[in-house]
């Protein structure tokens, strides 16, 4: 067990350091920011009407 629990815990180190992986963290928190600014918005104006 000990040799497949390393071999496993490379290959999650080696997706976790990858480029596609990077960039979908930065493409999930440009949503995350979009949506904070939109909600924002909604509520901003619901107030004004």
């Amino acid at each position: 067990m000990d040799k497949r629990d390393s071999k496993i815990k490379e290959k999650l180190v080696s997706v976790k350091h990858s480029t596609e992986v990077k960039a979908f963290d930065e493409q999930t928190a440009v949503v995350k920011q979009r949506g904070r600014r939109w909600r924002l918005s909604y509520k901003w104006r619901a107030l004004r009407s």
